[in-house]
């Protein structure tokens, strides 16, 4: 798959998700889902680490604005 067939779908399946999520009373967003000590606990806490991710995929990754893995291996000295 490349990065423009990839980027469409997943514009598609945002865009499903945001119509699931908007039909859902603000109280389910936010309550406990997983038990205490887990990263995520809520459905809020899911879609901020999925944005997270995106926004790390675009700028990083595929536009190469940032570090990569490699670079974060390296030492100086």
């Amino acid at each position: 798959m490349n990065a423009h067939e990839y980027y469409a779908y997943l514009s598609a399946a945002r865009e499903q998700l945001w119509n699931f999520l908007r039909a859902l009373p603000a109280e389910e967003l936010g309550r406990d889902l997983m038990p205490e000590g887990d990263r995520f606990h809520n459905i809020k806490d899911l879609l901020l680490h999925i944005a997270d991710v995106e926004d790390h995929w675009v700028h990083t990754i595929a536009r190469g604005d940032g570090w990569t893995v490699t670079d974060s291996m390296r030492t100086t000295g």
